[in-house]
């Protein structure tokens, strides 16, 4: 299926899904942008992918993760407002989430970073052993 997130009705999701992922468009978020951040046209399809989570949420159908990826700027928009925002959001639903930078040549043939923050179910119940330990620089 492809259409406008805001367009698609929670009920023609089928199932409950393990992950969901949105990339959602950058331009008003972005350093190089026009500066709406999530109130921007483009930016603010975000709002659409967290209502399809709310949605899924009531219908006791939501997924056990969340990965939203975008541009840096999604950490600075109005001075970090608009990733609070996106914080209060997917807390809101129920996730324990965090966002990590990394460095998009890790995926595809240009030199950028990129902001991932994940999303896990509350309720889920994660391992000590499944997280890395951050390593110490060598310098």
């Amino acid at each position: 299926m492809v259409e406008d997130i805001n367009k698609i009705p929670s009920t023609s999701l089928p199932g409950t899904a393990d992950l969901a992922w949105a990339s959602f468009p950058c331009q008003d978020l972005s350093l190089a942008g026009n500066g709406a951040g999530l109130k921007g046209e483009r930016s603010g399809t975000f709002w659409g992918f967290i209502k399809l989570i709310q949605e899924l949420r009531l219908q006791n159908r939501k997924p056990s993760m969340i990965v939203l990826e975008n541009v840096y700027g999604t950490l600075t928009s109005h001075e970090g407002k608009d990733f609070e925002a996106i914080a209060k959001s997917v807390a809101g639903e129920g996730y324990n989430f965090g966002a990590i930078v990394m460095d998009a040549v890790q995926f595809v043939p240009q030199s950028r970073p990129r902001v991932f923050i994940i999303c896990i179910d509350e309720n889920l119940n994660i391992p000590n052993d499944v997280f890395c330990k951050r390593a110490t620089p060598a310098w």
